[in-house]
């Protein structure tokens, strides 16, 4: 991979299964049922420790985070470059 491919954030190779219409949208119907249940789940949890200052907080919002990402990942074919 060159350079400016590596910059650009193109992927090496697109996964068989993300050539596949109807289960890149199942995919996407998953990750948006996820998102709707698990979110208000990470805000309750946030909310019940919302006594903590900051730094204590920060935990809790990087999980929301790295989940949210991690199902990016796994179910819609996307990544963080």
């Amino acid at each position: 991979m060159s350079d400016k491919e590596h910059l650009s954030g193109t992927p090496h190779e697109v996964p068989r299964w993300r050539r596949i219409a109807p289960l890149q949208w199942l995919g996407s119907v998953t990750f948006t049922a996820l998102q709707f249940l698990l979110s208000p789940v990470w805000g309750a949890v946030i909310t019940l420790f919302g006594w903590l200052p900051f730094r204590g907080l920060y935990p809790f919002a990087r999980g929301w985070a790295g989940s949210n990402l991690w199902l990016a990942k796994n179910l819609c074919g996307l990544d963080w470059v």
